[in-house]
């Protein structure tokens, strides 16, 4: 198609406007709330962020966002524990980035900071934690977990202006074999404490048993002391006196018929 000298003019003078207008007004970029921008001309960036607004862009500038909000990052992976079991943890990690340093993580990092910077130090940080502390303990003092893993990737990632805001340990697993383990202890510390509560029990059956032992010896004691104190007293109060009257109490007053020779029972001649 064979294009006359008149469109090319008019050609021309179209992108001489659009050039001025470009020139005169540039590019417009946003940077939203919960963000900063980091400016580059010709491929140069800018010392100081950008804060959110609109702003309008030279010839070979543009801005790159950073999100300054909480942000979070699941993390599973596997460690051994101070005891030489295998753990296999689950954390989650809220961090954020300081507007300040943005422009330092923007030239040393990059905007891939998470998978070069946070994720490998999340990964070290838990391997570190996990060999403190054994496999008990780690179920145990969940606290304390959490205070060393926080600690330690706040150094971590604080050297690039990256800040921790949280860290949870969400769950802690182990191998089948060391479940096994646990649950073969907790069987024996079972069986013991039941061992004990026998042991108990025959005790106190056993104190029951001695006190009224013990009770019915003194009952017995109490009734031989008892009848030889009223046979002691018989013995001193029965005169041949007393028991002759004793005997003329039952006497029916029948004479026997015969005596054999024998002397009468009852002496009636007064002494």
């Amino acid at each position: 198609m064979k294009i006359s000298g008149t469109t090319l003019a008019v050609l021309g003078a179209v992108g001489v406007i659009a050039l001025g207008a470009f020139t005169l007004f540039g590019l417009v970029g946003t940077v939203e709330t919960g963000h900063v921008g980091i400016l580059t001309r010709s491929g140069v960036a800018a010392d100081s962020p950008v804060m959110p607004g609109m702003y309008r862009l030279g010839l070979g500038e543009s801005i790159t966002l950073f999100d300054t909000r909480v942000q979070r990052l699941d993390y599973q992976g596997s460690a051994a524990s101070k005891d030489l079991q295998e753990v296999v943890g689950v954390i989650s990690l809220n961090f954020r980035v300081d507007a300040a340093d943005v422009p330092k993580i923007f030239t040393t990092i990059g905007v891939d900071y998470r998978q070069r910077v946070i994720e490998p130090a999340v990964q070290e940080t838990f391997k570190a934690t996990m060999a403190q502390f054994t496999s008990s303990e780690l179920i145990t003092q969940r606290d304390a977990v959490k205070r060393v893993a926080q600690d330690l990737l706040s150094g971590r990632l604080g050297r690039f202006g990256i800040a921790v805001e949280e860290l949870n340990v969400l769950d802690f697993r182990f191998s089948q074999e060391f479940k096994n383990a646990i649950e073969a202890a907790n069987a024996a510390k079972q069986a013991v404490v039941e061992e004990e509560q026998k042991l108990r029990s025959a005790q106190i059956q056993a104190q029951q048993r001695v006190a009224v032992a013990k009770a019915e010896a003194e009952a017995t004691l109490t009734r031989a002391e008892a009848e030889a104190s009223a046979n002691k007293t018989i013995r001193t109060t029965l005169t041949p006196e007393v028991l002759e009257y004793l005997a003329l109490l039952k006497w029916d007053g029948k004479l026997p018929q015969s005596t054999n020779g024998a002397v009468p029972f009852l002496d009636l001649v007064k002494r």
